[in-house]
């Protein structure tokens, strides 16, 4: 009777602990996507305001890169153009639809000229 017992004690606690293992799975990937939509919410917010900033021509020739990260986030790509840094800042899930600007900066790290693409002017919609 005792190994009865013993036997479904541990059978008991090999069940309980796959299922607390699926249950630490779960409630991971579950952080995991609440990090990511918010990622994604301040994707937009910063590109919100870089866009109103340049409508409102608040944006100047002559700013830092840093100072642009830090104002408007981490852009969606980075590449170097004609001894230049350009930076990519779009909408992080509307690829083709999206509003987009370029950041251009000097080998200094100032901003040298911006291009804003509105909605309608993009070419590939």
């Amino acid at each position: 009777m005792r190994q009865l017992l013993l036997i479904m004690l541990i059978f008991i606690l090999f069940v309980c602990s796959a299922c607390s293992q699926s249950l630490r799975t779960l409630i991971t990937v579950s952080n995991e996507q609440k990090s990511q939509a918010a990622y994604l919410a301040a994707q937009e917010k910063n590109l919100k305001i870089l866009i109103n900033d340049i409508e409102r021509q608040k944006i100047k020739g002559g700013i830092t890169r840093a100072y642009c990260i830090d104002r408007y986030g981490e852009p969606i790509s980075q590449r170097q153009e004609d001894n230049q840094t350009v930076l990519l800042y779009r909408h992080p899930r509307d690829f083709f639809p999206s509003e987009k600007v370029y950041l251009y900066f000097g080998e200094d790290g100032l901003l040298r000229k911006w291009n804003y693409l509105r909605q309608e002017e993009n070419p590939l919609q």
